[in-house]
């Protein structure tokens, strides 16, 4: 009450919205891009958020890849503050495919380069071995995606046998979808077991109330 009581009756409105799933939701990539490359270190107070809210938002150890897309689809309105409420902080490389679904791997890479606003996972043949590649992002098209947790690759040859991709910084970053994919083949950590499979996973596919 404290934050909405003096509020006009617009915001208020802008407010309550939030918790509902829009007709017509807008599109992923575009809602990270207004997020911005960088999310801040605010502990989000889902009590005061609109979507309108342009705001840089994270949490005290800043978002990783799967919280990324949590935001997303809220920002763009597929999902509902009490959704994004539950899922941002909860969400783990053990529970995500139970946010996001299975997917569906890709056959060909370059029929979904230019999916701008498709959620993209990467990940070897187990689900869930030790070796897993578990990494999630948003295409925005020409063959770029974005998300965090996806800063570049580290020099070829080095870190057992071809380039690795690196996941230490959490700020978004846009990268290279083929280059990803080309660099976690590379690699004999991933190579051995498996290989590596990227997979779309259709916002209309997943379960947000």
């Amino acid at each position: 009450m404290s934050h909405w009581s003096w509020k006009t009756t617009a915001t208020i409105m802008n407010g309550v919205r939030a918790y509902e799933r829009l007709a017509a939701p807008g599109c992923l990539a575009g809602a990270l891009e207004r997020l911005g490359r960088n999310p801040g270190r605010t502990t989000l107070k889902y009590y005061d958020m609109a979507r309108q809210h342009h705001r840089n938002l994270g949490s005290p150890t800043t978002p990783i890849c799967y919280q990324t897309i949590t935001l997303a689809l809220w920002i763009s309105g597929h999902a509902s503050l009490p959704w994004l409420a539950t899922w941002y902080a909860s969400s783990n490389a053990g529970n995500c495919f139970d946010l996001m679904g299975d997917g569906n791997e890709v056959d060909d890479l370059n029929a979904v380069l230019d999916l701008r606003g498709q959620v993209i996972s990467f990940r070897n043949r187990t689900r869930m071995g030790a070796q897993y590649v578990n990494h999630w992002a948003i295409i925005t098209g020409g063959g770029k995606a974005i998300g965090s947790n996806t800063d570049g690759f580290d020099d070829a040859g080095s870190g057992g046998g071809g380039r690795k991709f690196l996941w230490g910084d959490r700020a978004l970053h846009e990268f290279d979808i083929a280059e990803c994919v080309q660099s976690c083949a590379e690699n004999t950590k991933y190579r051995d077991a498996g290989g590596v499979r990227v997979a779309l996973h259709p916002p209309g596919n997943m379960d947000l109330w």
